[in-house]
């Protein structure tokens, strides 16, 4: 099994390397700001919902030395319909 530090160890290298996140080894934790924004703004659903209710409104994170807008909802970070089904993929074999 690998360790943390392997895993950080392969994520830091994939960023060095270009490859998406999407297609770094399973046990990498699958999300990054980055990610996260990019499909939100893919998700016509999402973006209509932001549009109609108050509960949903736009955070500022800051990682990587970059700064995302991220679409929150009770101060938790919505997953976009694109990648909730990988993201819970991941979190019931890691944990």
């Amino acid at each position: 099994m690998e360790t943390e530090a392997h895993i950080m160890e392969i994520h830091e290298l994939a960023e060095l390397y270009g490859q998406d996140d999407i297609d770094l080894p399973e046990l990498v934790f699958p999300l990054t700001y980055k990610l996260i924004t990019k499909y939100q703004k893919e998700d016509k659903e999402l973006l209509y919902i932001l549009q109609d209710k108050d509960q949903y409104y736009i955070k500022t994170f800051c990682g990587g030395r970059k700064i995302r807008k991220v679409i929150c909802l009770n101060e938790k970070i919505v997953i976009p319909q694109a990648l909730q089904k990988h993201t819970i993929q991941w979190y019931h074999e890691i944990f």
